[in-house]
C-alpha cells in the first residue's frame, strides 16, 4: 500500500480517465472515499451503464442522507436525481454536488 497522497493522485487520475477498472482498483488503496468522490465515481457508472448502478446509487444516496442529516424530503430529492442521473449524468451531478454543499452549509 503506497502513501495516502499517491493513492489518492492514482484514484483522481482513474476517475478522470473513465476507467471503472482502474477505479476500482484505485479505490481499494484509498482508506476511505468522501461523499463528493464517491459521487464522482456514481457518475462514471451512470456513463458506463455499469450493472452495479443502481446498488451503487441506493447506498450512495442512503449515506448522503444519514451523513448530511437531510430530512425526508430532500432525502426522497436525492433518491429521485440518482435515479435519473444516468439519463444525463454531468447536469443531474451538479444539482447532487449542490445539495452537498447546503448539507455542509446548515
Amino acid at each position: 500500500m503506497g502513501n495516502a497522497g499517491s493513492d489518492y493522485a492514482l484514484f483522481r487520475r482513474a476517475l478522470l480517465m473513465r476507467s471503472m477498472t482502474q477505479i476500482d482498483a484505485a479505490a481499494r488503496a484509498l482508506p476511505r472515499i468522501g461523499l463528493e468522490d464517491a459521487l464522482r465515481i456514481l457518475v462514471v457508472m451512470a456513463e458506463k451503464q455499469d450493472a452495479r448502478y443502481e446498488r451503487a446509487a441506493v447506498r450512495w444516496a442512503a449515506r448522503a442522507s444519514a451523513e448530511l442529516g437531510l430530512g425526508v424530503d430532500e432525502s426522497r430529492r436525492v433518491l429521485a436525481l440518482v435515479e435519473v442521473l444516468p439519463e444525463a449524468p454531468e447536469a443531474f451531478a451538479v444539482r447532487l454536488r449542490a445539495v452537498l454543499s447546503r448539507g455542509r452549509a446548515g
